[in-house]
């Protein structure tokens, strides 16, 4: 699809992606890398989550809107950048899309449409320092695997989505984490009072419509 010849048209799989980055689910960066047809299927539990019934046009929009401003950063942003950095910014977007994005939650939610411009003028600092937390936080446990596969594993992904939350929600001496660290229950397929903890203390941007 080329939005820049039509801006004003969202396809399904755009509209999958954008709305992904604002659910709880962590699982969704692993499924929008490794499986994002799954999205895509709407016999699916993936599908009815990114498009419940309650969906609103402007939620949709919003989403969008803030997805393309992330890819045209990060786009920008891979290109001055080199080697394991480089490679980490173009697989690991959806990470950091889908972490900052609970930081305009309220916004995106909202029955207002949000400003591309706002976007850029309001976002830029905030988005360059959860950039750096992502390149800090991967070169930790990159080891011998490169970002591709590293990003597309939901056992490496999991746990750095905790660090970038814990990180740029400025959680790191909040006792609360490591309690709710230790109280995931067997069945779970991701430590769900962590994540949910965690996205509740995401500090909001506002002022973006």
């Amino acid at each position: 699809m080329d939005n820049k010849a039509d801006p004003l048209r969202i396809q399904v799989s755009e509209a999958a992606q954008a709305l992904a980055l604002f659910l709880p689910d962590p699982r969704f960066v692993v499924w929008l890398k490794k499986e994002p047809a799954k999205l895509l299927d709407s016999s699916t539990e993936q599908y009815k989550m990114l498009f419940p019934s309650t969906l609103t046009p402007f939620q949709l929009v919003n989403a969008v809107r803030f997805l393309r401003y992330i890819q045209e950063r990060m786009l920008t942003e891979a290109r001055v950048a080199t080697g394991q950095e480089r490679l980490t910014y173009k697989h690991g977007i959806h990470a950091l899309g889908w972490s900052f994005a609970k930081r305009i939650i309220k916004e995106q939610q909202g029955a207002k449409m949000l400003s591309s411009a706002k976007l850029k003028a309001v976002l830029s600092v905030s988005l360059d320092e959860i950039r750096q937390t992502l390149w800090t936080e991967t070169q930790k446990v990159l080891y011998s695997k490169g970002p591709l596969s590293f990003f597309r594993s939901q056992t490496d992904v999991i746990p750095l989505l905790v660090s970038l939350l814990v990180q740029d929600y400025a959680l790191t001496t909040d006792p609360i984490v490591d309690l709710k660290r230790k109280q995931q229950k067997a069945g779970q397929p991701y430590p769900q009072e962590l994540f949910g903890y965690l996205i509740s203390k995401a500090p909001q941007i506002g002022a973006l419509s």
